[in-house]
């Protein structure tokens, strides 16, 4: 027996759901099945059925590749026992007034459908399996299930984008900082020499570093932390400052305060100007998903959306470089393991925090 709900038709067997899109003729039905977070929406050919199994379009793993998370619209066959699977988790054929009928609006529907066969540009928030099904039938790429998904799951899904679907492009990101790290670690001490020059001279920048010295002393802390202690022990070994030096507590802790000026600069400077650099790769994606919109693939509010997304992104993770790399300059004794680690996380992580709460904003904001 036939179950209704609106807008959709649930099938009870195999059978049922041969005779509801079996025909001799071209015929593209829309299709549901439960994935237990999510929808997976796919076209079944009705035309083209063969022994109960039947070629299907829709966005599936990309295993020529082997590539996780890059997606690949395609058709394929599903076996009888597959469709069966289907059935048991809850299949659904979706009714649509807007969808084909006659043999020219299924032309049309096959000629989108060849325009995107191949395309490995699958994204949960912007162009998911819903996206796809609806613009071949349609011409408007729009998902129901990510438009009424909460918080949570939206954040799940800009986090998917981010670290699988793109994962790849994150990972270059993040390599900002081992870039970083060789170049500090060949001028580090081309730097001590130059501080060491510079504390002759007594300029600016060592007599701020005794008011900050004198700062620091006169504060409540009288315990100096463990990780200071063993940072500064491998900061003079690693310097050739002289054992006897420590005696004299003011002139070390200030020389060591210039070496931390210098060369936090220039791990700031060289951390900045890497991520920004690698950050281009942003840019050409923006730029594809402008050139979707043109095209109709996906609707403006989503290109905005995306738009803000990935600028705060890139913002936040170029930032998470400079942190990262900075944390690890100061905690750590190895100019090369410290920045490079601390850094390449900072630049993941403020990824995806800058990505996920621009989405979580743009989608307060409209519906405020």
């Amino acid at each position: 027996m036939m179950a209704q709900e609106q807008g959709k038709t649930k099938i009870t067997d195999l059978q049922h759901l041969i005779t509801l899109t079996s025909s001799d003729n071209m015929s593209m039905h829309h299709l549901k099945v439960s994935r237990g977070l999510y929808d997976h929406h796919y076209i079944l050919l009705g035309h083209k059925w063969e022994d109960e199994a039947c070629e299907i379009i829709h966005y599936t793993v990309n295993t020529d590749l082997n590539v996780i998370g890059k997606g690949i619209a395609k058709k394929e066959m599903l076996s009888r026992e597959q469709l069966k699977a289907d059935i048991e988790k809850e299949l659904y054929i979706i009714n649509n007034d807007a969808y084909p009928r006659n043999s020219e609006a299924i032309a049309t529907a096959w000629s989108r459908w060849r325009g995107r066969e191949g395309e490995t540009r699958y994204y949960v928030s912007a162009s998911n399996c819903e996206n796809l099904v609806t613009y071949i039938l349609t011409g408007v790429s729009q998902s129901e299930q990510w438009n009424l998904a909460g918080f949570f799951k939206r954040a799940l899904g800009d986090s998917i984008d981010v670290l699988i679907c793109e994962w790849l492009e994150t990972l270059l990101k993040g390599c900002a900082s081992i870039l970083v790290s060789p170049l500090l670690r060949r001028h580090s001490k081309k730097f001590a020499t130059e501080i060491n020059e510079k504390l002759k001279a007594r300029n600016w920048a060592s007599r701020a570093a005794v008011r900050f010295i004198n700062i620091f002393r006169q504060s409540p802390m009288t315990r100096v932390p463990k990780f200071l202690k063993n940072f500064v022990e491998g900061f003079r070994k690693q310097h050739g400052i002289k054992t006897e030096e420590i005696y004299h507590i003011d002139r070390f802790m200030y020389e060591i305060s210039v070496q931390f000026l210098i060369l936090g600069v220039k791990t700031v400077g060289y951390s900045f100007l890497f991520s920004i650099i690698l950050e281009f790769i942003s840019f050409l994606s923006i730029i594809k998903f402008r050139e979707d919109k043109k095209r109709g693939l996906i609707t403006n509010p989503v290109y905005k959306r995306e738009l803000v997304k990935r600028m705060i992104a890139m913002m936040c993770a170029s930032g998470g470089t400079v942190l990262g790399c900075l944390l690890g300059f100061l905690f750590t004794t190895s100019l090369w393991n410290g920045p490079s680690v601390l850094g390449f996380l900072g630049n993941i992580l403020f990824r995806l925090l800058g990505s996920v709460t621009a989405g979580a904003v743009v989608d307060w904001v409209r519906i405020g």
